[in-house]
């Protein structure tokens, strides 16, 4: 009965990740892709890829289920990733470090983290967790909205982080930032 239980549970997460790949592409986010589980990462995985104006790479957005136990019976976690674009020198990941626990503090839901890269540079990454009813997925006004927010927030904080890094705001510049939400 596990065996059900778990093919079930995989279905699902093919289903609902899958649902969302279409979702993205409704909102012009057409790259796209669902990677199928394997020995290494054995759960399946959305990948989405969209340019942003004045970037020069692309963001990447990665979406997948909370591993572990469900929420409920009726209930499951959905991970959402954005790696912010920029990479950081040291330095920089110093700096960004010391004002991330206030940045935290003041957003309305996710949180944002430095990951160290094979390449020598710290990025920043957004995460937020959604609760996915298993019996109806997303729907697509709702899911619109979400990932309005999931794609928003990361970006306006991506302009500040690179002023902050620039030299264009002071430390207490960002924080005025971080207060009012939005960048002059």
């Amino acid at each position: 009965m596990e065996k059900q239980a778990e093919q079930a549970f995989m279905l699902h997460q093919s289903n609902t990740l899958g649902q969302m790949a279409n979702l993205l592409n409704d909102l012009g986010i057409d790259d796209t892709k669902l990677i199928e589980p394997t020995e290494d990462v054995p759960f399946y995985v959305l990948l989405a890829y969209y340019a942003q104006e004045g970037q020069a790479q692309d963001y990447a957005l990665t979406c997948l289920y909370y591993p572990g136990e469900e929420l409920s019976r009726h209930d499951h976690l959905v991970q959402f990733f954005l790696q912010l674009p920029n990479g950081l020198m040291p330095a920089d990941e110093a700096l960004v470090a010391r004002v991330l626990p206030y940045v935290n503090n003041a957003l309305p839901f996710g949180h944002f983290s430095l990951i160290p890269q094979d390449d020598g540079f710290w990025y920043i990454n957004y995460r937020y967790v959604h609760a996915v009813s298993i019996n109806k997925g997303f729907d697509k006004e709702g899911f619109a909205d979400m990932m309005s927010l999931i794609v928003r927030l990361p970006l306006m904080y991506d302009l500040a982080f690179q002023r902050l890094i620039k030299k264009e705001f002071s430390v207490t510049e960002f924080f005025q930032f971080v207060e009012k939400g939005a960048v002059n």
